[in-house]
């Protein structure tokens, strides 16, 4: 309470980026082992509860309002309401957006809480009783435990790991729940192979350039599916998205004079403008005040162009073959890279003029430099690391080099041999990592001495045995993210094993956590998805949720510091415009039966999800096959009686396949569930597995 009057906003702890899954981590033990005990002890008292009734358009009145909940608590207020996210009065409905908004003040001074990190989980409630403290946190750990048999309808902490894949897919996995024996999700079907993306600043669209078709397709991350393909010039290839996700930008690696870049107006899913900057690959950097910096590698030259005016400002002769860039908000200066005379350049970003040059060896690829504000689940934020935006890392895939530059000075403080390769470089707030094509090892250095520290036994690791471009050329999409659950754990992923690798530093040196099977795909590019609250101000937070039933809910609610616990009713009414249909199906195949190469029958069990009471009555069962190639059939299922239904279908070859099913007359689609997970195997094989 001390010094509470004496400040405008009361941050309980620093932030490290997408910190949520830290606190879960440390919330296993909080709740272990008498979860009731835990929850009476971290909520004492029953807190002061003010039910509030308030309209969408802010008004009250209990007749079209949302209610909304306030509790004080040890210390802090919080409110929280469910409502329609279009916008119109009205409770919730059944497979309707819905907008959980929660926000926590200091109770004396009525300032905004920062960075509390809060946790949350949306799940059904039986009955209309308030739901007591002690159960509320028996659920709160049920929910931490991560088993599936106590998983809520909405957990707002988790992510999905994508996988871009050589094939016309996105892999969506869950990492910390499988489905049978899988942790697929489900796939994302594309138009065509992608060969980099980006993700929307809420997460809930991704953005895959398509180089074959010449467009970019927009993902939602909702429903799991394109919604739009956007023209987007010849061969597009690597993406960058504006931070305030207005504009997206896509290089476009055409040879000659069909290179350059288009930047794609977001919202109107339409090209904004398109310029033309020289053949070759592009790499692209964007300045603080809204300049796009473009090399082009068969050119000699940077284009610069103001995205809020669409304009070319200049175009400056940096050096021969420039292969990438980056820049630093610190020094405020862009720093060019070039593969064929070996030079790095820094351009002034304000003057567009020159101010160094210095020649390294030809060969150089890629430059980083060390983040100021991202990078955020180590021992430190980044932004309080005195070399953050100050040291490059610089590769050279065809020596094995990676140099250590002091970009501020201008001076080469190290070099170091690496792993055959080296063409991505990836940061915690504690390490750069090191990615090599031509080896599945990750080379570490530390960033609290990256002149002299790392590269010793235990500072690289392996991210599986096989080399990772044993089936293919390298993408350009980022094949090692960092991961949100661990201090300085990354994914990387090794498409030559058809895996995503998981490494966290510990005690000295990294630690591998396991890996994730891509189930067949190629995986080429890995991304984070997360399903959280985000803060949109201070003390305040957001979620988008939709869920499958009418009916009353919780939305358990855990802040770690100060603890407190609480489970906040609502209500989510039927959809008028969707009907009473229920949409809880769920598949599984039936034991003994399995899928073979040629012509093949294929049994399956279809139940209600909540009462696990068979389905017989579904006359519109349709059934998708699809292959890790891109080949899929749909059939229409024969019903069998008592829930089963079957699928005959013509398999191609042997190897992994997925099985979705959709509903047309209860509003489901191939996208709505889990696919299952099926093998299929030569004639005189051994059986299927899951």
């Amino acid at each position: 309470m001390i010094g509470r009057k004496e400040v405008q906003s009361r941050p309980w702890r620093g932030r490290s980026g997408i910190a949520t899954a830290l606190v879960l981590a440390s919330l296993r033990l909080a709740f272990a082992p008498d979860a009731a005990r835990a929850a009476q002890q971290s909520s004492g008292s029953p807190p002061a509860v003010r039910p509030v009734q308030r309209t969408s358009h802010g008004g009250t009145g209990a007749a079209e309002g949302v209610a909304s909940q306030r509790i004080t608590k040890e210390g802090v207020t919080i409110s929280l309401d469910v409502r329609r996210a279009n916008g119109s009065p009205g409770l919730p409905r059944r497979l309707e957006e819905a907008r959980l908004s929660v926000t926590v003040k200091d109770a004396e001074t009525g300032a905004p809480v920062t960075e509390a990190i809060p946790a949350a989980w949306v799940d059904w409630r039986r009955g209309e009783a308030a739901t007591p403290a002690d159960v509320c946190g028996d659920k709160i750990a049920r929910y931490v435990s991560g088993t599936l048999k106590f998983r809520p309808e909405v957990d707002l902490n988790s992510y999905y790991v994508l996988a871009l894949t050589r094939g016309p897919q996105i892999a969506v996995i869950d990492p910390m729940l499988g489905f049978g024996n899988s942790k697929l999700y489900t796939t994302v079907l594309l138009p065509a192979p992608g060969a980099d993306w980006a993700r929307s600043p809420d997460h809930r669209t991704v953005y895959v350039s398509l180089p074959e078709e010449g467009k970019v397709a927009f993902v939602d991350t909702d429903e799991w599916e394109v919604t739009e393909s956007v023209a987007a010039g010849a061969a597009p290839t690597r993406l960058l998205l504006e931070p305030d996700g207005r504009r997206l930008w896509v290089a476009n690696d055409a040879p000659g004079a069909a290179g350059g870049v288009t930047a794609i107006d977001v919202a109107s899913r339409s090209v904004a403008a398109t310029f033309r900057t020289g053949g070759g690959t592009h790499t692209m950097a964007l300045t603080d005040d809204g300049r796009l910096f473009v090399a082009s590698s068969e050119g000699e030259t940077v284009t610069v162009i103001d995205t809020g005016t669409l304009e070319v400002l200049a175009e400056i002769r940096t050096g021969a073959g420039p292969s990438d860039l980056a820049y630093s908000p610190v020094l405020g200066s862009v720093f060019v890279v070039h593969e064929r005379d070996g030079s790095i350049v820094a351009i002034n970003a304000a003057t567009l003029e020159m101010r160094g040059r210095d020649d390294l060896e030809p060969g150089l690829n890629a430059i980083r430099i060390v983040p100021v504000v991202e990078g955020g689940h180590g021992h430190g934020h980044a932004a309080a690391n005195p070399v953050a935006g100050r040291i490059a890392f610089i590769t050279n895939g065809r020596e094995h080099l990676v140099h250590v530059y002091d970009v501020e000075n201008g001076r080469l403080l190290r070099t170091v041999a690496v792993f055959e390769g080296p063409d991505q470089i990836a940061f915690s707030s504690s390490f750069a990592y090191i990615r090599s094509s031509g080896s599945p090892e990750v080379t570490m250095v530390p960033l609290s001495d990256p002149t002299s520290g790392g590269v010793g036994v235990f500072d690289h690791f392996p991210a599986g045995s096989a080399i990772p471009t044993v089936k293919g050329a390298a993408s350009v999409a980022d094949a090692i993210v960092q991961a949100p659950d661990m201090p300085d754990a990354v994914f990387v992923a090794n498409a030559g094993e058809n895996a995503i690798y998981y490494y966290h530093y510990m005690e000295g040196m990294p630690t591998p956590s396991g890996s994730l099977s891509t189930y067949g795909f190629v995986p080429t590019g890995v991304m984070l998805v997360g399903r959280k609250l985000r803060e949109t101000g201070p003390g305040a937070y957001e979620a988008t949720i939709r869920l499958d039933r009418p009916g009353e809910y919780d939305v358990a609610f855990l802040l770690p510091e100060p603890r407190v616990v609480h489970c906040f009713p609502f209500t989510v009414v039927e959809n008028p415009a969707i009907g009473e249909a229920r949409v809880a199906l769920r598949i599984e195949p039936v034991a003994g039966t399995m899928l073979r190469v040629g012509e093949s029958t294929l049994r399956l069990r279809l139940f209600d999800a909540f009462t696990g009471e068979p389905a017989a009555d579904v006359d519109d069962l349709v059934l998708q096959l699809a292959a890790t190639t891109g080949w899929r059939t749909q059939v229409v299922a024969a019903p069998l009686g008592g829930g089963e239904y079957e699928m005959r279908v013509r398999v191609p070859s042997a190897g992994v396949y997925y099985v979705s099913f959709a509903v047309p007359s209860r509003g489901i689609t191939v996208r709505d569930r889990p696919p299952l997970v099926v093998r299929a195997v030569a004639a005189e094989a051994g059986r299927a597995t899951r």
